[in-house]
């Protein structure tokens, strides 16, 4: 069982907010694809963790991407991380 809330951090200012805000269906959807892929050996160390945040960045900009837009995501972080 895992449970993860994210935040997105951008420089891209208002125009890559309006563009995760216009497309956060298709980034929740290729979030969670991502997640399902996700096993044991991913969240068992803090460098784990960290290489799974940076493949979880590399989702939401490529999701950016095939939607037309600059993708813009400088940092994925855990604000909630729960793992049974």
């Amino acid at each position: 069982y895992l449970q993860v809330k994210l935040s997105l951090s951008t420089f891209g200012g208002p125009t890559a907010v309006e563009a995760i805000e216009k497309h956060k269906p298709a980034i929740v959807s290729s979030v969670l694809a991502a997640l399902g892929e996700v096993r044991e050996p991913d969240l068992e160390s803090a460098k784990a963790k960290d290489g799974l945040r940076e493949r979880l960045k590399g989702v939401v900009n490529s999701t950016l991407k095939s939607k037309g837009e600059p993708g813009g995501v400088e940092e994925v972080f855990f604000t909630s991380l729960v793992v049974q």
